[in-house]
């Protein structure tokens, strides 16, 4: 389901904020059924300033779809990022996902976040 026009053109100015462009014209690339290499450079910096519901509340669910490519995919950042579009993409494909990974890059990784280390800290 798309969004109404108002709310798109809300969403848009908060991506595109740093840009003097006419919002209006960029809702009409959006809209335009061919894909263009416009239509894919806002599909990127949508996918990296918005999160996925907004992607689609913008471009709409087959249209979303079809655009995340992987192409689309690798000109993502950062990359974590990157790989989460890349995740999504195999799962809207149908495709079998890789089995959770435990291993210590990503322990190191998480670590972080679990442990707030402050016993060491007053030593």
């Amino acid at each position: 389901m798309k969004y109404s026009d108002d709310k798109r053109e809300q969403l848009l100015s908060k991506v595109f904020w740093d840009y003097n462009l006419d919002i209006k014209e960029i809702i009409k690339t959006i809209d335009n059924d061919t894909i263009t290499h416009n239509k894919k450079q806002i599909f990127v910096r949508c996918l990296q300033r918005l999160p996925w519901h907004n992607v689609v509340g913008i471009f709409g669910f087959d249209a979303a779809k079809t655009l995340l490519t992987d192409d689309v995919i690798e000109q993502i950042w950062p990359k974590e990022r990157r790989e989460h579009f890349a995740t999504l993409q195999k799962l809207l494909r149908g495709e079998p996902l890789p089995a959770a990974r435990w291993d210590s890059e990503l322990r190191e990784k998480l670590k972080s976040t679990v442990l707030s280390y402050r016993w060491y800290r007053s030593q």
